[in-house]
């Protein structure tokens, strides 16, 4: 097989399997955070206002 160069570790690395690529996770969220154990919002910014209670308060006017 011929040698696309003369450099051996780019040769190892073009043989090599691609990896999959992951998205990294957003990091967790530390107990004494108002969100924490709340699966709610899960994936959103945080805002400073709860989630659930904004929509809990909404629906009560609705």
């Amino acid at each position: 097989m011929p040698l696309f160069s003369n450099n051996p570790g780019l040769e190892r690395m073009m043989q090599q399997k691609p990896t999959g690529r992951r998205v990294p996770e957003p990091p967790a969220l530390p107990p004494d955070h108002p969100c924490y154990g709340c699966n709610y919002g899960m994936g959103r910014r945080c805002i400073g206002v709860c989630y659930k209670q904004l929509l809990k308060g909404r629906r009560k006017h609705d």
